[in-house]
Order: structure tokens, then sequence, then C-alpha cells
């Protein structure tokens, strides 16, 4: 019996890991496209509000779901990183 409920722990273990990683290169992904929405917005805030506006809400929503899982799913620094970053900029150039 005690075994069993070591294996199981380990299989949940693992199973944290991997939506840990799949998460992370999710944040990475989503960061990536934030810096290049901003820069493009920066060079031409008429035609690239939209796509900006909504690169900044994949962020937040990122954030929010990384901030719902812990502390089954550690937050990591990257998820903190995109949270203060997509918040600056909507107040910044969106507000």
């Amino acid at each position: 019996m005690f075994d069993e409920r070591i294996i199981a722990n380990k299989a949940g273990v693992n199973q944290a890991i991997q939506l840990r990683n799949k998460l992370f290169q999710e944040g990475v992904k989503i960061e990536g496209q934030l810096i290049k929405a901003e820069k493009a917005f920066l060079d031409d805030a008429v035609a690239n509000k939209n796509a900006f506006a909504i690169a900044i809400g994949k962020a937040q929503a990122y954030v929010d779901i990384r901030n719902t899982l812990s502390p089954t799913i550690a937050i990591d620094m990257l998820s903190k990183q995109l949270g203060g970053r997509a918040k600056m900029l909507l107040v910044k150039h969106l507000k």
C-alpha cells in the first residue's frame, strides 16, 4: 500500500512538471508575440493598436492561468515578468 502511494505521488509530480514545462514554453511564445506587437505598435500606433491590445490580453490571460494553477504548479519568473510587463504596457500605451 505504501509503495502504491509513492508511485501515485511520483506520477502526479511528473504530470505537474510536464504541464509546467508546456506552460513555460507557451509563456515564452506569448512573450515573443508581445515584444513583436509592441515594436509594431511603436512604429505605427494606429495600424497596430488592435494587435498590440490582443498581445497584452494574451499575456494577462497567461499570467491569470498560472496564478490559478499555483501552488500546485509553481509560478516562475517568466510569469511574474510577463505580468508586470503587460500591466506596464497597458497603462503606458493604452489607458
